[in-house]
């Protein structure tokens, strides 16, 4: 099993109403539809995802596209929810 985009399944997102929508992202990025899969991130984030395994997905795809202020000020957030999030750490780091 591949996942395409932040290193893993949605784990508590899978229990969460915006789990449909990340799935639907994954396929999408898979299929190289970046942009797509970006928006759709970017939307559920905008009204109030918080999960760690979502905040991972997005910040990879804004890097993956080059928008790395964008993928900063994600990761921020997911530090700010989990300051202990040591993938956010690494992310931040790198």
């Amino acid at each position: 099993m591949t996942y395409p985009i932040g290193g893993g399944p949605v784990t508590a997102g899978q229990a969460s109403p915006y789990a449909p929508r990340v799935h639907e992202a994954d396929r999408l990025a898979g299929q190289g539809a970046l942009p797509k899969a970006l928006a759709i991130l970017e939307h559920i984030v905008a009204h109030g995802a918080r999960e760690p395994e979502i905040l991972r997905r997005l910040a990879s795809l804004q890097r993956g596209t080059g928008d790395l202020p964008g993928a900063l000020k994600t990761i921020e957030l997911l530090l700010t929810n989990a300051p202990l999030d040591f993938l956010g750490l690494l992310f931040r780091a790198s």
